[in-house]
């Protein structure tokens, strides 16, 4: 379900749309897998003996099975180690509204008013101005954790098949 999932949010296809209709066009789908592997052919001629039906529901096939973490631990951690005292202090932190995106700091709230009001005259985006805590001349990641996969790890491969109803096959 997932790798279905996955196809209809990333809606890519080699053909153009003008003869193949995409996965996207489908509201759900079948798993065939096991019928596939029983029948001794290949993914595509299997697929051809399917009868073509124009309908919500695709088929889907399982080709490389997917291999998962064994891994006890599925991940590393990077501990960033400072000596001595962290020093805070406040700043004033403008952000463009909508997008939540961080504009710049300033010591003061004054000035950060000020380059509020000219980023959002010269982009007619909305600002606010939030005060925040933050270390003074320190990196304030403390540790980064990274994805540790195991040896021979892998997402599987799948294939999928139909005809939607705009008369498109997937």
């Amino acid at each position: 379900e997932h790798a279905y999932m996955r196809a209809k949010s990333i809606n890519t296809s080699e053909v153009s749309t003008a003869d193949f209709g995409y996965i996207k066009n489908s509201k759900s789908f079948i798993d065939i897998t096991s019928y596939w592997k029983a029948s001794d052919l290949t993914p595509e001629a299997f697929l051809d003996t399917l009868p073509v039906e124009k309908s919500e529901i695709c088929y889907g096939i399982c080709v490389v099975n997917p291999v998962s973490n064994t891994n006890t631990k599925k991940s590393s951690v990077k501990h960033n180690i400072y000596r001595g005292t962290r020093k805070w202090k406040m700043v004033y932190v403008i952000f463009e509204t909508l997008s939540n995106t961080e504009i710049g700091t300033e010591d003061e709230k004054i000035k950060a008013v000020n380059t509020a009001r000219v980023h959002t005259e010269n982009t007619k985006s909305d600002t606010h101005i939030d005060i925040e805590r933050r270390l003074e001349d320190t990196d304030k990641q403390v540790a980064a954790i990274s994805y540790r996969s195991s040896n021979g790890e892998r997402e599987g491969e799948y294939m999928f098949y139909g005809m939607t109803d705009t008369q498109n096959s997937l």
